[in-house]
């Protein structure tokens, strides 16, 4: 995703558990610092844990391994993540590597590190969750079973990160604004999504409504935050949280906005609880125009519901955003063409199109593989180079690749005035405000004539 700044809540929780158990912990995020290998050398760490994503972040993280081993090999290099997670066997076996965190982390790598101080007392063989090596050979401890209640981890210790450095304005709403987590994983099974191998059994777990209060309300009193984007798979799964998180930022009048993720399948009632609330902008995972499409991946969706859901939050005063796949195996022209159709006629605040990318373990990568329309890299370092978003660079479907690019630059082009045009139709207080400050006015034209101009 290249610079995205958001909280990495996945160390964050993991560094919290670490030092309630008596560790000394930095975490290092990339995109916000940059240390150098001397200052993180300088920390002295028993062991130096990685999260890793397929994709470009595996170049990344192949680089650090290796030279933080030529610095201290007796450093413990660990890998977790979605990517080493699916495929352990083919990732341990790079010398540079000492193990893999198979799936959620705080208490394997607890366990890990009892082991790596005291081998004898806590041998390997206890530790769950686990791939390591032994004579040559990659060797898997059995899954260790999900938390199927967050709320039996600790609140993020906000000391171990800089949240300062994670906070940017909003500037729909010239609120500062920061990312939370609440959830992980997902029930349903869409055939392109990592949940299903990743999770496993765990269909989906969550924070409740309370805790995500109690976030809330120490950043919003101690750094002045006015608008929280959940990034997670699906916010609005537990239905009865939903409403419970609803009733209680409604009651403690907390005075917010916050945005979320979501499938189409909200109700009336909860559209207008989740206004009520502060809910500024809902997104919605689409996938495409095409119902032989929505069948072929799983994804449980009429366009129907997705024609309620837009129209809905329209009525209830909430921004729409639409996510869809481009380049999706067997998909047609006549498929993408309905597509296009789809993002014309709905009255969405944006829309954002990343291209398929057959990620291992999913049902999509297998199909792909088996017709022989993709061919696993063979090696680690092929692995950084199969995953860019945003690229057309391998295109799995029947689609002109060339039509694709010729889309993609149109959709560039008309982004920020197809947002102008959305404020100026449905919202007339905003839409106010925009024409009576000049300094406002003048500001987003810039904007929308630099944005035309470099995708012309």
């Amino acid at each position: 995703f290249g610079k995205t700044v958001a909280v990495p809540y996945g160390l964050l929780s993991i560094a919290t558990v670490l030092k309630k158990a008596g560790h000394n912990i930095l975490i290092y995020d990339e995109n916000v610092q940059d240390y150098t290998l001397e200052r993180l050398m300088s920390f002295n760490p028993a062991a130096v844990g990685l999260s890793v994503l397929t994709g470009p972040s595996i170049q990344r993280a192949i680089e650090l391994s290796k030279r933080i081993k030529e610095k201290a090999a007796e450093v413990t290099v660990i890998w977790g993540g979605v990517h080493p997670s699916l495929l352990p066997d083919e990732t341990i076996r790079e010398d540079y590597i000492d193990y893999i965190v198979m799936g959620e982390g705080e208490r394997t790598v607890l366990n890990l590190l009892r082991h790596i101080q005291n081998p004898s007392q806590f041998p390997i063989e206890h530790v769950e969750g686990v791939c390591y090596k032994r004579g040559g050979n990659a060797i898997k401890q059995p899954r260790r079973e999900f938390i199927q209640d967050l709320d039996e981890l600790p609140d993020p210790d906000w000391g171990l990160i800089e949240v300062e450095k994670y906070i940017r304005l909003d500037k729909q709403s010239n609120l500062r604004r920061i990312n939370l987590c609440s959830s992980r994983g997902c029930p349903y099974d869409c055939s392109f999504c990592y949940n299903r191998a990743f999770n496993r059994d765990r269909k989906f777990a969550s924070f409740s409504a309370e805790r995500i209060a109690g976030w809330i309300k120490y950043l919003k009193e101690r750094h002045g935050i006015g608008y929280f984007k959940f990034w997670e798979d699906n916010f609005t799964v537990d239905k009865q949280r939903l409403r419970d998180f609803c009733r209680t930022l409604t009651q403690r009048e907390f005075d917010i906005k916050w945005a979320c993720e979501s499938r189409v399948d909200i109700k009336e009632e909860e559209f207008r609880m989740m206004k009520e609330s502060g809910c500024d902008e809902i997104g919605f995972g689409v996938e495409s125009g095409s119902p032989r499409i929505l069948d072929f991946i799983n994804k449980r969706i009429r366009l129907e519901d997705v024609e309620y859901a837009c129209n809905k939050c329209l009525e209830v005063g909430t921004k729409s955003r639409l996510y869809f796949m481009v380049g999706i195996p067997t998909e047609t022209i006549e498929d993408f063409e309905m597509t296009l159709s789809l993002t014309k006629r709905l009255p969405h605040f944006g829309l954002e199109y990343m291209f398929y990318r057959p990620y291992p373990g999913t049902r999509l990568y297998q199909y792909s593989v088996d017709k022989g329309l993709f061919r696993p890299p063979e090696s680690l370092e092929k692995w950084a180079q199969c995953s860019e978003l945003y690229s057309v660079d391998y295109n799995l479907s029947e689609i002109p690749t060339e039509m694709i690019k010729r889309e993609m630059r149109r959709f560039k082009r008309d982004y920020a005035l197809h947002q102008a045009l959305y404020v100026l139709k449905y919202e007339k207080a905003h839409m106010a405000k925009f024409l009576l400050s000049p300094k406002s006015l003048a500001k987003n034209i810039k904007t929308i004539i630099n944005q035309v101009l470099r995708n012309l």
